[in-house]
């Protein structure tokens, strides 16, 4: 449909089309309403060759796309760092409901462990012999309380990288929602 530049008092224009002959449009620079002429009188007004909303209404679906998509990434991000947390806190209180030293170490275990099999009796030793004897020798397995502390310690780049990327989601979704209420209100 042919677009036309009705021209305000102001000097700016307005795109009107001929379903809007006989209406009143306000100007987007004053805001003063003008009248709209009939369609016989539009043919004497200046052809628009450009639509006005084409270029914006591209330019606005793209930021809309961004903020979407940033808006997700954003929730997502912040969700799955927050499960990280909640569990490390968890095994974490856990760990600490168990009444153990947290900032102990497997050497110093292992230290502890050796101390007190110096001070074992020749009977308990004679057992401990017995079962290895029966048993073979095994690796042993760490107690744990290690197993969970490893755990919780590698858990925590990837709760601070899933937290950065949320909170980096998020700003992104609101410059692009300040931008595109900005817009409207040009």
């Amino acid at each position: 449909m042919s677009q036309f530049l009705l021209p305000c008092r102001c000097g700016g224009e307005i795109h009107i089309n001929r379903s809007q002959a006989g209406m009143s449009l306000p100007c987007p620079q004053c805001g003063e309403l003008v009248e709209v002429p009939t369609i016989r009188k539009m043919a004497e007004l200046r052809v628009a060759t450009e639509s006005p909303t084409s270029q914006p209404a591209k330019q606005s679906t793209a930021l809309r796309l961004f903020a979407a998509i940033s808006l997700i990434v954003g929730l997502v991000g912040l969700f799955d760092g927050g499960m990280v947390f909640w569990e490390r806190s968890s095994i974490i209180k856990g760990l600490e409901n168990m009444k153990l030293n947290m900032s102990m170490s497997e050497d110093d275990f292992l230290g502890d462990m050796k101390e007190l099999s110096m001070k074992a009796s020749p009977a308990d030793t004679w057992d401990y012999w017995n079962q290895l004897i029966d048993e073979g020798l095994t690796a042993p397995d760490p107690p744990e309380f290690f197993k969970y502390k490893r755990y919780v310690e590698s858990r925590s780049p990837r709760m601070i990288r899933s937290s950065v990327i949320g909170f980096a989601g998020l700003l992104f979704f609101a410059i692009c929602s300040v931008a595109m209420f900005s817009g409207k209100r040009k």
